[in-house]
């Protein structure tokens, strides 16, 4: 599995580093536009319906810039976009990424892989690396673990 820097065309609406995972995978896995998915998520949102504490902190906190709530990105990407989710485990490297297109949540991040390349603006493929009781002083970094997925058509 490859890498490649991508950042969805962020760079042409905004400058600096944002924890804007979920809006970046999004344009570019569907080739939609950022500021369309910026937008689509900031609405969905701000018009979250609810009185719970999580429903008064998704709108609190709707801006995609610092990071978007699970429950918004799965709506956007089932509701909207009318994906369908998959719930199995995968290491990021398994042969099922390497043919299309695809969304893949991984823990804390969300990713695009498009024909066994992961585009992002960082190198998200593995864990920063685990000790084994063998290997303590020289971690093995480990291919991260995809806990649910969208392929896109």
């Amino acid at each position: 599995m490859k890498y490649t820097f991508n950042d969805g065309g962020r760079s042409e609406h905004y400058k600096g580093r944002t924890g804007d995972c979920v809006t970046r995978a999004i344009a570019i896995a569907t080739r939609m536009p950022y500021d369309v998915v910026y937008n689509a998520l900031f609405d969905i949102a701000k018009s979250w319906k609810g009185n719970t504490k999580k429903a008064i902190r998704i709108r609190a906190t709707a801006s995609p810039r610092k990071g978007t709530n699970r429950n918004v990105s799965v709506k956007f990407l089932n509701d909207v976009l009318g994906l369908v989710e998959v719930r199995e485990k995968h290491k990021i490297n398994d042969t099922l990424f390497y043919k299309g297109t695809y969304i893949v949540k991984v823990r804390r991040h969300f990713i695009a892989i498009i024909d066994g390349v992961v585009h992002d603006t960082w190198d998200s493929r593995k864990t920063t690396g685990r000790f084994t009781p063998d290997e303590f002083d020289n971690p093995m970094p480990q291919w991260k673990t995809v806990t649910r997925y969208w392929k896109i058509k």
